[in-house]
């Protein structure tokens, strides 16, 4: 696992159930209509999520190239669904998904507080910050940041050092590593 990817389960039948899937359904399909059959059976189903205009733009792009994806969509445009799910907001769905995966909230608790420390370095350690300090822009920003960073035995031991450090330490630390030119 990378990032911020949290494993749910691997209980594929108690995962599709909590999807509003029938896990004896799944599987052994024939042709793409019925895996699509299958996928528009979910309670949580609404077409429009698929749409390439509702996806980001490295999905979109990368969609528009899959020949499934787009069968998919014409599939749908050709079943119109009378009573398509209604989403509410995300976080509205997670002491849902927590009450079913109790082992999530701790995995979800950590992820939060590892984004929150990246964000307090980012807030303290960033271009705006160096480029003050040195005078650089572009490329020679870029390699400064990163020399500023190369005096750390890792990447943990530096954003240690800037979220303990003073802001004047900080400075210092940056001012320090100055690459000439």
């Amino acid at each position: 696992m990378g990032g911020n990817e949290i494993l749910v389960s691997r209980d594929w039948p108690r995962v599709l159930g909590f999807l509003g899937l029938d896990a004896a359904a799944y599987g052994d399909f024939q042709t793409l209509e019925e895996i699509f059959r299958f996928v528009r059976s979910s309670s949580y189903f609404h077409p429009d999520i698929y749409l390439l205009q509702n996806r980001n733009h490295v999905s979109r792009i990368r969609d528009k190239k899959r020949k499934t994806y787009m069968l998919f969509l014409e599939w749908c445009e050709q079943q119109p669904v009378s009573a398509p799910f209604v989403f509410g907001e995300k976080d509205s769905y997670l002491e849902r998904i927590v009450a079913q995966w109790p082992h999530l909230r701790q995995d979800i608790d950590a992820a939060n507080a590892e984004a929150m420390r990246i964000r307090d370095f980012r807030s303290r350690f960033n271009g705006e910050r160096v480029a003050r300090l040195c005078g650089k822009t572009g490329k020679a920003l870029g390699e400064q940041m990163q020399h500023s960073r190369n005096g750390y035995s890792g990447p943990g031991d530096f954003v240690s050092f800037v979220l303990a450090a003073t802001d004047a330490e900080l400075d210092a630390c940056i001012r320090g590593t100055l690459i000439s030119g």
